[in-house]
């Protein structure tokens, strides 16, 4: 499946570069073809629903065509139009709009495939000022914005420029908008910002920075008292300690992959309350009083977490550290700073156990905390040990329960003697040192061997054999479900085969007398004792064997008399009569209770005979 699933996403990745390689050459080739025509595409966008096109809403116009006016009536009443200059020459002077009847009326416009020096204004032949709202450059060639590119848009109240191959942005650019209050600027790779004028003077409330080329770190230290969403992600800032002041509104905070170290935020109106600091490499956090709900900390290879970091997080509910490198963990005193903690996410850490869990916890902070825990290496015997000596702390432990795997209450774990060290058992608290000055968690350069958990016969006495602890649960669930099933037939066997060979001795056992057959006057009919043999006697007298004797009568070849069932036999150890045994079928019964029966019908004969 993993082969199968790198394979589909290797098919996949190659499809999605000759699709953008494609797509670049149609581009050059769509700039590069161009004669002396210039012919810019008008689509009219539907505001019911933008993605549904019809060829009617298309229509090209000439833009060298000086004396040209369109007239018609689809573009009565439109307001948001896409402007596509793919056909248009290098540096062209005009977007087109000016060629549009009632063009003042629009009030969203998306301009694309362009290929210019620099950011050029739109013009309306009305005498209306443009009603512009939303403008968007999107996947043009354009290399300078400067100071006049947006001075004639009063009304602009969003922005949004990706993908044009900015190169400079002028600071003061922007100034003129006051009615901005969306800013969005991605995917310009060679783009600097490195005055924090750019949005100063503005109202903006969101701002998304993302994929450029550098970012000043000054940017944080003026922002707009009306700002209050800051999303920068995939960009290098100019220092790696920044500060950011909150004199305003700002409600959330994102910095993500921008290869940070340090921030410290002042927070003076308390109004941040999601601050998302993933992917970076942090090294130093610090804020003021604050009432900060969410704090996201993911992906800073962190292998401690300093405890002064949640200084002054009375109101926060979620903290967020996965995918760190943590290995030790005060959950305690975690659980101490942060009183308000409702999730607390340390999945896919290195963390084989938690420390200082021998405390006295809040019941109200243990029923109403949750934490997720899946993806560490937790080590298998402490991790039995605190399910059963603290289940109400066990009971926090958020995680997807596995059945194949190898695990505690269905919590993944690594069993004990694959590791070298662990770092404490359950009961102890010592191994680790908190220091006053920096609050940091240390652990000791060596453990004495009592301070290990490494012990294979306490191993053994709560797993077993550790070969069959390693075992598939799943398989050992098959294994039962189908040899069930064939021990009980094993047993039906065996039973079977006991009857059977009960059933061949008797059958061997009577098959083996060869006496010899006697007369039929002798010979007892079907209304004595016996109802299925035939009994013939050839002498009346049976006195001389001693009936108290428990053996069995040996059969001998034929014509010869067999040997009484007795010890003591008169005339010299020889059996005067000859007895012989006929029978129709062969007897159900041992051979000792049929002979008793046979005894006793000789001696009521011979009572009769004398």
């Amino acid at each position: 499946m993993i082969a199968s699933g790198g394979r589909s996403g290797g098919v996949s990745f190659i499809l999605l570069t000759i699709f953008t390689f494609q797509v670049i050459n149609a581009q050059k080739n769509c700039w590069n073809s161009w004669n002396d025509s210039c012919l810019v595409k008008v689509e009219i966008i539907n505001q019911a629903n933008p993605t549904n096109y019809d060829r009617s809403h298309f229509m090209e116009i000439d833009c060298m065509d000086h004396s040209q006016k369109v007239t018609s009536q689809r573009f009565i009443d439109i307001q948001s139009i896409i402007l596509d200059g793919c056909h248009t020459p290098l540096n062209t002077h005009s977007y087109g709009l000016e060629y549009l009847p009632t063009c003042s009326n629009i009030t969203e416009i998306t301009i694309k495939s362009f290929h210019m020096d620099f950011l050029r204004q739109l013009r309306c032949v009305s005498a209306i000022p443009l009603q512009i709202k939303v403008l968007r450059f999107l996947n043009n060639e354009i290399a300078v914005a400067d100071q006049n590119s947006f001075e004639s848009y009063d009304l602009l109240e969003a922005l949004e420029i990706a993908h044009n191959s900015l190169r400079s942005l002028h600071p003061k650019s922007l100034q003129n908008l006051q009615c901005l209050t969306a800013l969005r600027i991605v995917d310009e790779p060679v783009l600097i910002i490195k005055s924090s004028e750019l949005i100063q003077s503005t109202k903006v409330t969101n701002l998304h920075i993302e994929s450029i080329k550098l970012l000043t770190a000054d940017i944080f230290h003026s922002l707009p008292e009306t700002l209050t969403n800051i999303h920068i992600a995939d960009t290098v800032i100019d220092s790696n300690a920044i500060e950011v002041i909150n004199g305003g509104s700002v409600n959330n905070l994102t910095i993500v992959n921008c290869f940070l170290q340090s921030i410290s935020v002042h927070d003076a109106a308390a109004s941040i309350d999601c601050i998302n600091l993933s992917d970076n490499n942090l090294e130093n956090f610090e804020i003021s009083k604050n009432n900060l709900r969410t704090l996201d900390l993911s992906n800073n290879r962190l292998e401690t977490l300093p405890l002064k970091w949640l200084n002054n997080l009375n109101s926060l509910h979620d903290l967020i550290l996965k995918g760190n490198h943590i290995k030790v963990l005060l959950f305690y005193e975690i659980l101490k700073s942060l009183p308000q903690v409702r999730h607390l996410d340390i999945r896919a850490n290195r963390m084989q156990s938690l420390h200082d869990i021998d405390h006295e916890f809040n019941e109200l902070t243990l029923s109403r905390v949750q934490v997720l825990s899946d993806r560490n290496p937790w080590d298998c015997l402490w991790l039995h040990s605190f399910a059963h000596n603290y289940p109400e702390i066990f009971r926090v432990l958020r995680y997807d329960k596995f059945i194949s795997k190898i695990n505690v209450n269905g919590l993944e774990c690594i069993p004990s003697e694959k590791r070298q060290t662990i770092y404490e058992p359950i009961i102890q608290s010592n191994v680790t040192s908190v220091s006053t000055s920096t609050t940091t968690v240390s652990t000791p350069a060596s453990l004495s061997t009592s301070d290990q958990v490494v012990n294979i016969s306490a191993y053994t006495i709560i797993y077993g054999n550790p070969w069959e602890f390693k075992r598939n649960q799943r398989a050992e669930a098959l294994i039962i479900v189908f040899m069930l099933p064939l021990g009980i037939a094993l047993l039906f066997l065996l039973l079977y085969l006991w009857i059977y060979c009960q059933k061949v001795f008797h059958l061997s056992y009577y098959q083996n007398f060869n006496c010899r057959r006697r007369p039929e006057q002798s010979v007892l009919n079907s209304g004595h004792d016996f109802n299925s043999p035939h009994l013939t006697v050839s002498d009346p007298s049976l006195t001389a064997c001693n009936q108290t004797n428990d053996n069995y009568e040996e059969p001998i070849k034929l014509d010869v008399p067999s040997i009484c069932n007795c010890n003591q036999i008169g005339n010299g150890g020889n059996c005067q009569r000859n007895l012989q045994l006929i029978y129709e079928s062969f007897p159900k019964e041992r051979p000792q209770q049929i002979y008793e029966q046979i005894v006793d019908v000789e001696d009521e004969f011979a009572e009769k005979r004398a």
